[in-house]
């Protein structure tokens, strides 16, 4: 019969199998945790990307000849802002972004307008119809999401619903708090 054991060297001890057993049921518990968690967990409290849209507004950003950025409305074309060169860099980076993504794979329709969402549960999303992409702009702090909550705030334009934009979007925000600042 052969012997399985590995031989030690003089002085050296065999690693203790507590340890070991220990680490696997460490490395078993969470993962059973993590499926339990996820299996378990009450679905409204996670991200939910079905919530209740409040405001809606269909955006073209469109390059000027001097570097601004012009905003309209793309329902009606109405001009909703012009981002002067060296502004809103958050707003420049995140819809360069999307359109990089765009080209990559190929749709690169720039008559297809973005998305801009506020919803019940105070997300608020920039969609790029054309690939699906959603960006959650309260992911990357207040101050940059406000720029794009500025683009929700025209009245006649903007797809409201039951409440008021800033109050949602903004927490502790009232209408003064709604305008973009430089």
């Amino acid at each position: 019969m052969t012997d399985h054991h590995q031989k030690l060297a003089p002085g050296q001890r065999p690693f203790p199998l507590p340890p070991l057993i220990g680490a696997a049921l460490l490395i078993f518990v969470s993962i059973a945790s993590v499926a339990a968690y996820r299996y378990f967990s009450d679905p409204e409290t996670g991200m939910d990307s079905s919530a209740r849209v409040i405001a809606s507004r269909q955006l073209r950003f469109d390059d000027a000849a001097d570097g601004s950025v012009i905003v309209r409305d793309s329902n009606n074309g109405a001009l909703v802002q012009t981002l002067p060169v060296g502004e809103y860099g958050f707003v420049r980076a995140t819809l360069r972004g999307l359109v990089r993504t765009r080209k990559a794979l190929g749709k690169n329709d720039k008559t297809l307008p973005f998305l801009i969402e506020l919803r019940e549960s105070g997300r608020l999303m920039l969609i790029d119809p054309l690939t699906s992409q959603e960006v959650d702009l309260w992911a990357f702090g207040e101050s940059n999401a406000r720029q794009f909550v500025g683009f929700l705030n025209d009245q006649e334009s903007a797809t409201r619903q039951s409440r008021d934009i800033t109050a949602v979007a903004v927490p502790g925000g009232d209408s003064s708090d709604s305008e973009i600042s430089n």
